[in-house]
């Protein structure tokens, strides 16, 4: 188990300590979280799209193998003189379907439509995935603008350094000159940074339906053992639960399509009236549809090849399954030990650099361009552990989404 060794982003910028909570306005609206995120996947396009596919066919499956409707009909015969008379015949006729086509065709109806369930479920995992990775960007990217709040404050403590070296002819005034370009440029990169975290912030809430609120998380991970994760999947990915439900379906369309031969009766009975000369009675008769043609080759076909593709599938799918887990959590565990070996005083002698740059500044022993230099390092330090906190949730998240634990 790897987990990261602080829990927000602390890089030393001269004398201030970089806050992941600092620099943002304070609001009294409860934060986006990763739950209401999740809660709100399935309003995304590939869930939506995924979910009208399942509906439609489960619509159709209410319809599929029901058994044929009785008909009843009125016929009136009538002929003219000299020999007028005429009969009116009221008939009831009711097919018998005996064989197993309907049977057949509603086993294949719930085969596709546990596919297209899976395929529901699997469209929101993508769409949590996806809504996920783009709150974490957008968390990252907090992280970045509260970096450059606080570098800007460093640069204002230097600010009144040069300020005083200055006042007392120890500094020229082109380093006055210099730092000022400094602020400007950082001021430029904060904008752009405040910028494109309000256009994301402001899209992910608008697509997942949400008020625009602030978004709040942080980076830790626990990851699973290996084998945890692949126990997880077998039991979670929707694939996997499908294919077993389509391979029973398929299995019992085909033994239903062994009778698909079988004929079809219709029998008909009715009540006749007949007038000049006037009498009453009855009407009977039956009706057989012999196979000679199509004897159900379809039906039995359609289930057969289903019935022995589908275990063929189910390997595929659980092979590609444990890929895509064992890929993830491998790619998840070097992530966390790249960021714990980073983590490691990398913060710390940041700060010790700017600190000691700064003091020797102040006394005359170094230039402010080093000072600037190593101002510079300092935030590549942070921007890289934002980098791989980042990394790390984004390989986390996929990780969950191939175990389908999203």
């Amino acid at each position: 188990m790897f987990k990261r060794a602080s829990s927000a982003v602390v890089v030393c910028l001269g004398f201030l300590v970089v806050d992941p909570t600092a620099g943002r306005a304070q609001s009294n609206a409860e934060p986006l979280t990763e739950a209401d995120v999740l809660g709100q996947a399935g309003a995304l396009e590939p869930a939506a799209r995924a979910a009208l596919t399942a509906a439609r066919l489960r619509g159709a499956r209410a319809g599929i193998g029901l058994a044929p409707n009785p008909r009843i009909g009125w016929e009136r015969q009538q002929t003219f003189d000299p020999n007028a008379q005429s009969q009116d015949v009221i008939q009831l006729a009711l097919p018998i379907d005996l064989s197993g086509r309907r049977r057949a065709a509603r086993a294949l109806a719930d085969a596709d439509l546990s596919l297209a369930e899976a395929g529901e479920a699997v469209g929101t995992l993508d769409a949590s995935a996806l809504a996920l990775q783009r709150f974490y960007e957008v968390l990252a990217l907090q992280r970045q603008v509260d970096v450059r709040v606080q570098s800007l404050e460093v640069l204002a403590e230097a600010e009144r350094v040069v300020q005083a070296r200055e006042s007392a002819g120890d500094a020229a005034g082109y380093e006055g000159m210099r730092l000022r370009l400094e602020r400007r440029r950082a001021d430029s990169r904060l904008g752009q940074l405040r910028a494109t975290l309000q256009a994301r912030s402001v899209e992910l809430s608008r697509q997942l339906g949400l008020p625009e609120r602030p978004f709040g998380g942080d980076f830790d991970v626990d990851a699973p053992t290996l084998d945890a994760a692949l126990s997880k999947a077998r039991l979670e990915r929707p694939e996997l639960a499908a294919l077993e439900s389509f391979r029973g379906h398929a299995e019992r369309a085909a033994r239903a399509a062994r009778t698909a031969w079988l004929p079809t009766f219709e029998l008909t009975a009715g009540y006749n009236r007949q007038f000049a000369p006037a009498g009453h009675g009855y009407t009977i008769g039956a009706e057989i549809t012999l196979p000679f043609f199509d004897h159900g080759q379809g039906e039995a076909g359609e289930a057969r090849g289903a019935a022995a593709a589908s275990e063929q599938w189910t390997l595929a799918v659980g092979r590609q399954v444990d890929a895509a887990v064992r890929g993830r959590h491998a790619e998840l565990q070097a992530l966390l030990e790249t960021r714990a070996r980073f983590a490691e005083g990398a913060a710390e002698e940041a700060d010790v650099l700017v600190r000691a740059v700064l003091a020797a500044y102040r006394e005359g022993e170094q230039r402010l361009i080093e000072w600037l230099d190593a101002r510079r390092a300092a935030i590549e330090i942070a921007d890289r552990a934002i980098e791989l906190d980042l990394a790390v949730r984004l390989a986390d998240v996929a990780l969950r989404a191939a175990m389908g634990t999203l």
